[in-house]
């Protein structure tokens, strides 16, 4: 069931890649194919709504969800972060960052779709240099600060930044990258994104 499950996941990645962000989501909506669930402003005001699509198991996010206030909204149960996947990324730390007597701080590198969303000329992906600065001004407060890099472009980490003694690279899942930072006690450096945002937030 999980091969069948992560094919199918894999498959549908690949569709929602080549159709690029704005038209998944206007196919969503103007045909209904799969669900939406909608992030709704109204000057401090904010509110969620879901519309259920024809394949309801998928749900495209409209908006940035990056606001506390959607946890007011939500259930305790709906809430909680999966324990095995928390206790793995615990034991990755401990043995690959606390065992070493240094303080874990992540460094989430989007790049993926960022490089051309919203536009080739002006990306959302953030410049090296950016990341390179925050770590600098943290390595200055906490002289054992040790940076875990999860990102979706390792090749373009490792050529960058696996020479940097500061830094280890971590390679797992996007799943796997997002409860590694929530258990970065020392906190993180997130890119201009609403996945970095929430493994902040936890």
């Amino acid at each position: 069931h999980l091969d069948a499950a992560s094919k199918r996941g894999s498959l549908l990645k690949k569709l929602f890649s080549r159709l690029g962000r704005s038209r998944a989501l206007k196919l969503a909506k103007n045909r209904k194919l799969w669900s939406v669930i909608s992030e709704i402003r109204g000057g401090d005001n904010l509110s969620i709504a879901f519309t259920q699509g024809l394949f309801s198991k998928i749900a495209l996010l409209d908006g940035f969800f990056q606001d506390e206030v959607i946890f007011e909204k939500l259930s305790s149960e709906q809430c909680q972060l999966r324990i095995e996947l928390l206790e793995n990324a615990r034991e990755w730390i401990d043995a690959n960052v606390i065992s070493r007597g240094l303080n874990p701080y992540f460094l989430h590198l989007r790049r993926g779709d960022y490089v051309r969303w919203p536009s080739g000329d002006h990306p959302a992906v953030l410049p090296l240099q950016w990341y390179e600065q925050q770590m600098t001004e943290i390595a200055l407060a906490d002289k054992r600060a040790h940076f875990i890099v999860c990102t979706d472009d390792r090749p373009y980490a490792e050529e960058l930044l696996g020479s940097n003694p500061l830094v280890s690279i971590f390679r797992g899942s996007e799943i796997d990258d997002f409860f590694l930072m929530t258990q970065c006690s020392g906190g993180g450096i997130l890119s201009a994104s609403s996945f970095s945002w929430w493994a902040a937030w936890y």
